[in-house]
């Protein structure tokens, strides 16, 4: 129903939504066109939203900039949503993926890195006290 409802908020062609999560992409090689199209779609955004009694969380939004790692940003980003300042973020999750603002996937790998390592270790320790088939389901289910 959520979806549904929801449905309408088009305020860029390039919108996505899933599930709860909405992302808005742009593309430009210039941080002032890019500076005001985001403030404008945001402007748009916070209007349906209190047009259809959606609160947004503000602290949940997230503005990352992808770039090459050799390309320097300027400091002087206004993004703003009802008056709030928005900083650029150096990564953001999506779909379960952190992606960074390099696109390099390292903070992503990391934290796989670390679950992996964390549930071998669960299965080194379960294996003493486990059948063979148990452990494969186990395995399979993490």
């Amino acid at each position: 129903m959520f979806l549904l409802y929801i449905n309408d908020l088009r305020v860029h062609s390039k919108i996505k939504h899933f599930a709860d999560d909405t992302n808005i992409l742009y593309s430009s090689y210039s941080i002032k066109d890019i500076n005001r199209k985001v403030n404008s779609d945001c402007t748009k955004i916070v209007h349906w939203l209190r047009a259809n009694r959606i609160s947004l969380n503000v602290s949940k939004t997230d503005i990352v900039i992808f770039r090459s790692e050799h390309k320097k940003l300027p400091n002087n980003f206004n993004f703003r949503i009802s008056g709030q300042k928005i900083n650029p973020t150096t990564q953001t999750k999506y779909l379960g993926v952190m992606l960074d603002e390099n696109i390099s996937f390292k903070s992503h790998f990391n934290i796989l890195r670390q679950k992996l390592n964390r549930n071998a270790g669960l299965l080194s320790e379960i294996r003493h006290y486990a059948s063979p088939d148990l452990i494969r389901i186990i395995f399979c289910n993490i």
